[in-house]
């Protein structure tokens, strides 16, 4: 196979090519070129690049559960901050949708928060460029990588992971 070539045009160079490094425009410009999903915004939307579709409470693939909580666990406050449950933390109970239904943590028992389970499909048939498999197993690596304190960037989305696994060869949840 012969090698291809990719020119992208721009006003600077990148000085760094790592996505985990809050890229500068002209990194996301070639970040864009070069990798593919595994969501896109297009027509100012999401859509589902390598995934089956993107999970949603209505399709079932995000789905709310009840879990109990109690002082010193970690929770995300009614601000959406990753916090230690404390006394006088502001928190959305199970079930909260408003700041109208936002209480004061007492301290004094254990109460119930909603945990989201999301579950992403890859779609069928993914390969790398030399031909192996696309696996959940790969996200999971790159979950590992963005979760290490010495990865430099956000760490958004890492904060209000609990936990993040390879349920079968296609599947992470």
């Amino acid at each position: 196979m012969q090698p291809r070539q990719l020119t992208v045009c721009l006003g600077q160079e990148p000085a760094s090519l790592y996505p985990l490094d809050n890229p500068s425009s002209a990194a996301r410009s070639v970040l864009a070129a070069v990798y593919d999903g595994p969501i896109d915004t297009n027509s100012y939307g999401a859509q589902a690049v390598i995934l089956e579709r993107l999970p949603s409470i209505e399709n079932g693939d995000a789905q709310l559960f009840s879990k109990s909580v109690y002082v010193g666990d970690e929770v995300v406050d009614a601000s959406g901050t990753p916090v230690t449950l404390a006394v006088g933390v502001k928190i959305r109970l199970a079930n909260c949708r408003s700041d109208a239904c936002v209480i004061e943590y007492a301290g004094t028992s254990e109460i119930q928060m909603d945990q989201m389970q999301v579950t992403f499909n890859l779609l069928p048939g993914l390969t790398w460029s030399d031909g192996e498999p696309l696996t959940a197993e790969d996200s999971v690596y790159a979950y590992q990588v963005a979760a290490d304190p010495a990865s430099s960037g956000s760490n958004y989305p890492v904060d209000r992971t609990w936990s993040y696994e390879a349920a079968d060869d296609t599947t992470i949840q």
